[in-house]
């Protein structure tokens, strides 16, 4: 288990987030419709305060796709499909699968699998010099692409998804939902996947 992190981890984290979620974007587009995506953005502010990782702020963004998925990308952005709201019958469901997600970045799931970390030096000197090389842009590159491999094509380790599911229902509770929303939504769309 990791002891802890610092500033420089988290805003790396941040950076990467960012960066993994304007391809995310590149990919699919925004869907168009600010009250729902500001109810949406309620629903994860209300369970972001029962996190433990307070430095973060969360967006949640809808992507116009029938798709049925969610993805979270480090440092606290998160991804709902069109498709996804569709079928959801109830707030504790989004809830639920909102705090998932939430879930896999307040965990650092991504961050640790690909070990993504701040530069040790902090001096603004060998930040400038290493932040700025060649091999340090193409290096950022080469973890955006597995980043995105692993959050859209590999899937999280098993025990990741397991502890996400977990903490989902820790997360959910705490909020004051009802902690069966992912469990019911999950296996609403479990017979129209397949």
């Amino acid at each position: 288990e990791e002891t802890g992190y610092t500033a420089g981890d988290i805003a790396e984290e941040i950076k990467y987030g960012r960066a993994i979620a304007a391809r995310i974007l590149g990919k699919h587009k925004a869907y168009d419709n600010p009250a729902l995506l500001k109810y949406v953005n309620l629903v994860g502010a209300s369970l972001a305060l029962s996190t433990n990782r307070p430095e973060l702020e969360f967006h949640l963004t809808i992507l116009d796709t029938e798709e049925l998925n969610a993805y979270a990308a480090p440092g606290g952005y998160i991804f709902i499909t069109k498709g996804a709201l569709k079928y959801m019958k109830d707030e504790a469901e989004l809830a639920g699968v909102i705090a998932h997600e939430v879930a896999h970045i307040t965990e650092r799931h991504v961050v640790k699998e690909l070990k993504i970390k701040g530069t040790d030096d902090s001096s603004d000197l060998a930040r400038l010099a290493g932040g700025s090389s060649g091999a340090a842009r193409a290096a950022f590159g080469q973890a955006i692409e597995k980043g995105l491999e692993l959050i859209f094509k590999d899937g999280y380790k098993k025990e990741d998804e397991m502890q996400a599911d977990k903490t989902s229902v820790t997360i959910s509770t705490l909020s004051g939902y009802d902690p069966t929303g992912l469990a019911r939504y999950l296996n609403r769309i479990k017979s129209i996947k397949e």
